[in-house]
């Protein structure tokens, strides 16, 4: 609601002479979370403003007044034009071209952000005419042409395939993206160089008489889903997983590995899937001349653990930066086994 009162879903979603124009809410609860963004820093300001001897403060905080802080450039361009900026789509505004292009089998984002980049760009997608058009000589050129530009650029990338284009691009020094889905999210590089945050399950593995807990068709999927959603919803990528003891035994659909003092300690899996992947990175540990201890672990050792990965079918090797409270670095060891593997299964 406050997405749509605040004029979010005016510029969000396609125009409406496009063919599923309309509005369009953001695809997360954008005004909840600025607002306890702005309330957090609030609270950080009063916190200082207490200590240097000015006493308590009153915060007022609303739904409404954060979201109309966040419209950035576009609540600009209407109070500067007094003209209400309309739905483009995946394209920006106030900066041609930078916006969404399909290609031959996919999509990819392009983002030009300034002249010389756009003639790098022409040269990628082999139309230097682009470049020397007085119509879209400079930036102010292109988003008064925008339409034509946009048809051309959609017409040439539309035969390119995207592995092409995206070493093109690099190589031209042009930005671009991708667009994720969440397992590619988790999957990519920088993802997963900065570590997952992983928060406590409250569902456990059972004891291996109440349920065949090796075998995939048990049907102990449930808990592992019911675990994920939680932990996703509370902003984290996965849950850990106590077993029926109380010890650690894994998150929702891969195995975990902690690292201390040189030395590689994972769960003993006796009441929960010894996955593939798991015993590969122990083979490799081992061809290493790394120790491996399997053993129970309970949750208070992990304040003694430096770092920590999980492995799994989807996962591969992903670092965890942190685990409810307690925090670990991508260390060395982490990103070794994590390219080492990469390499093994890419070979």
């Amino acid at each position: 609601m406050i997405q749509g009162i605040s004029g979010l879903m005016s510029i969000t979603g396609q125009p409406d002479e496009i063919p599923g124009g309309g509005p369009v809410k953001v695809g997360v609860a954008i005004s909840d979370l600025f607002t306890g963004m702005y309330a957090t820093t609030a609270v950080l300001a009063a916190l200082a403003h207490r200590e240097r001897g000015g006493g308590g403060q009153y915060i007022d905080m609303a739904l409404l007044d954060c979201q109309v802080a966040v419209l950035a450039n576009q609540s600009m361009n209407y109070l500067t034009t007094g003209v209400s900026p309309g739905r483009l789509g995946n394209a920006h505004p106030n900066i041609v071209p930078y916006q969404v292009f399909a290609t031959a089998d996919g999509h990819i984002i392009i983002a030009v952000g300034n002249d010389s980049q756009y003639r790098r760009f022409c040269d990628v997608i082999g139309r230097p005419d682009l470049a020397t058009d007085v119509a879209y000589a400079d930036n102010g050129a292109r988003v008064k042409n925008r339409v034509n530009l946009v048809a051309a650029i959609s017409e040439t990338i539309g035969k390119m395939s995207s592995e092409h284009l995206q070493a093109a691009l690099d190589e031209a020094v042009v930005p671009w993206g991708p667009i994720n889905s969440l397992d590619q999210l988790f999957a990519d590089p920088q993802a997963k160089a900065r570590g997952l945050r992983l928060e406590w399950s409250k569902w456990r593995r059972p004891d291996p008489a109440t349920a065949p807990t090796t075998a995939k068709a048990a049907g102990l999927y449930m808990i592992c889903t019911m675990s994920k959603h939680a932990a996703e919803a509370k902003g984290c990528s996965d849950a850990l997983m106590f077993d029926y003891r109380g010890y650690i035994a894994e998150a929702t659909g891969a195995n975990i590995f902690f690292v201390k003092n040189g030395e590689v300690h994972t769960p003993t899996p006796d009441c929960f899937l010894n996955g593939l992947t798991r015993q590969t990175v122990i083979g490799m540990l081992k061809e290493r001349n790394i120790k491996v201890v399997e053993r129970h672990i309970m949750p208070d050792e992990l304040p003694d653990f430096e770092q920590c990965w999980l492995t799994g079918t989807a996962a591969e090797v992903t670092p965890v930066g942190q685990i409810g409270d307690y925090s670990f670095e991508v260390g060395a060891l982490t990103r070794e086994v994590s390219s080492g593997y990469e390499k093994l299964v890419r070979a």
